[in-house]
């Protein structure tokens, strides 16, 4: 387990058109099941139940991973803190998921009590790409009149 960048995972994530994070999945359930000394998640699981589940077992799996990295990092479960995941996980913003949970495994590698100054620059990076990404593909499909209204984005 190491300390990863949040810029370069985004970057190899976006020129790979997302294959990457399959990877990064991979190396943060590894970190987690190894912070945690057991097998509690699987990639097999989480692909098998996102699949029967229509994605909505992706949701839980990211919550879940999320709390336990903030117990991890922090000593303690932020549940009301954490449900912003689930709503970024429904609407297809996982990047920023994904950072927030490297910058989790980072701090408690770096044995902080807090994100570090690195750590929340990174965050804000990432955000700010993938947000704008997704503000520029919205306003395409709008002026190709292919969507009518911006929630369709998110529904096709």
């Amino acid at each position: 387990m190491k300390r990863h960048s949040n810029i370069v995972d985004f970057f190899l994530t976006v020129i790979t058109f997302g294959l990457y994070n399959i990877y990064i999945q991979f190396r943060q359930i590894e970190d987690a099941n190894q912070l945690y000394n057991q097998n509690k998640y699987s990639l097999a699981k989480i692909f098998l139940f996102t699949i029967l589940t229509f994605g909505m077992y992706f949701c839980y799996h990211e919550y879940k991973l999320t709390l336990d990295l903030q117990e991890k990092a922090y000593g303690n479960k932020k549940h009301l803190s954490s449900l912003w995941v689930i709503i970024a996980t429904f609407f297809g913003i996982w990047p920023a998921v994904d950072s927030y949970q490297q910058a989790l495994i980072n701090t408690h590698l770096e044995k902080r009590n807090s994100l570090s100054r690195d750590n929340i620059i990174e965050l804000v990076i990432v955000g700010s790409i993938y947000s704008s990404f997704v503000l520029i593909v919205i306003g395409y499909l709008l002026s190709k009149k292919e969507i009518s209204n911006p929630l369709e984005y998110f529904f096709l």
